[in-house]
């Protein structure tokens, strides 16, 4: 397959995605690129060119070069880093942050009783880029993807615990 690298810990890693990258910004088209896991390459990577950042609190404080989580400090340091690029942090039960040159959102994370976590971010960044693409603003697809990640953290396994969207309405 094309693109396909090695495996780690069961997930392909794709060993030519600063290339998959160029060559996508060449066709005119977005991307959402999210940083888990984590890979000190990723530095290398022409960060420039993504249109959407995603990361959760390790990936944030990698990118940023700092040992101490606070979400505002560390979302700050990226914007930084990184002016044209849309930020998105997920921070566990803390809540999802949200930053860009305009504005600066925080979505509170539903207190459930979760089961397994595994899946929340994949979860939550799935559901956070289909509300992006079907047409919501940037808050509601936070919402989505809070209210789809609450869902899942309260089932065992990884996608079979990511919900249907017609559980989320």
């Amino acid at each position: 397959m094309a693109g396909c690298g090695d495996s780690e810990n069961g997930v392909k890693k794709i060993s030519n995605l600063p290339y998959l990258m160029q060559a996508a910004q060449k066709k005119g088209l977005s991307i959402f690129f999210n940083a888990a896991p984590y890979d000190v390459g990723i530095l290398t990577y022409p960060m420039e060119l993504v249109d959407v950042l995603c990361v959760n609190e390790v990936e944030a404080c990698a990118l940023a070069g700092t040992e101490t989580f606070e979400a505002d400090a560390v979302l700050t340091l990226l914007h930084e880093k990184y002016p044209q690029t849309r930020l998105l942090l997920t921070a566990g039960s803390a809540g999802s942050y949200y930053l860009d040159a305009e504005r600066r959102l925080f979505v509170p994370c539903e207190k459930v009783q979760a089961v397994d976590t595994t899946a929340a971010g994949d979860t939550y960044s799935g559901y956070f880029l289909a509300g992006l693409c079907s047409g919501s603003s940037v808050e509601d697809a936070m919402r989505l993807a809070t209210k789809a990640a609450g869902i899942a953290v309260r089932r065992k396994g990884a996608a079979a615990s990511i919900p249907e969207i017609k559980e989320l309405k």
